[in-house]
């Protein structure tokens, strides 16, 4: 895995991004955000992305909301694990 996660940053940094950090999250978690989602627990319009923002210890950063490719990647995350555990 290691060498999967410097292949990863490597790749960004020649394509021009720089990888800040990395957020583990629990693939509990994960399955929790969808089906929550899908219940309609939470207020509407409520993203995936703002679930982890609230995740965030202390508000040390905060990842934004106009982000359309990463709150299609936390879904697909959240729907992969969710299967994954049924």
């Amino acid at each position: 895995m290691p060498n999967t996660k410097l292949q990863y940053i490597f790749q960004q940094r020649e394509n021009g991004n720089e990888v800040v950090f990395w957020l583990r999250i629990k693939q509990e978690a994960f399955s929790n955000w969808r089906r929550e989602k899908l219940s309609g627990s939470l207020p509407p319009g409520v993203l995936y992305i703002d679930l982890v923002n609230l995740s965030i210890p202390g508000d040390a950063f905060r990842l934004s909301r106009k982000s359309k490719r990463l709150e299609t990647q936390l879904s697909n995350s959240c729907i992969a694990v969710d299967a994954k555990r049924r």
